[in-house]
């Protein structure tokens, strides 16, 4: 079958391609990139490439295409994916983070704790009411 995008490349390119998957410090996706561009110079096939990368054969004829059409590191690079708009501007953001990370403010006075028992929700039901006598006459 013929090829639309075959990849040839410069002994720098394979250097770099080299090097990147030696140093093993770069993401999965481009180590795997860099493998099927080293594969495809050297003449393997989009199904053996696939295959041998675990990989899917249209993944293969994309990352050719995208070396074909730009350059080394854009066939390397991630594309901008789409996603969600901005919740807050930069300035928002500024106060947010501003605010988030500063001490919290001294208290005006230490108030009497609310956390007796009498004043949980259950017991209020059960509390005698002030205007009503608990005992019969």
């Amino acid at each position: 079958m013929h090829k639309k995008y075959l990849v040839t490349l410069t002994a720098e390119e394979r250097a770099q391609l080299l090097d990147l998957t030696k140093k093993g410090s770069a993401t999965a996706r481009k180590l795997t990139r860099a493998h099927l561009l080293l594969q495809a110079d050297d003449g393997a096939t989009d199904q053996a490439i696939a295959t041998a990368l675990h990989i899917h054969r249209t993944t293969v004829e994309r990352t050719r295409q995208r070396f074909v059409e730009g350059n080394l590191d854009g066939a390397l690079a991630e594309r901008p994916r789409p996603g969600a708009k901005r919740l807050l501007d930069a300035k928002q953001e500024a106060w947010l983070i501003a605010t988030a990370c500063s001490a919290a403010p001294k208290a005006k006075r230490a108030g009497r704790c609310n956390c007796s028992p009498m004043n949980w929700w259950p017991w209020r039901w059960w509390r005698p009411s002030p205007t009503k006598p608990s005992v019969a006459r």
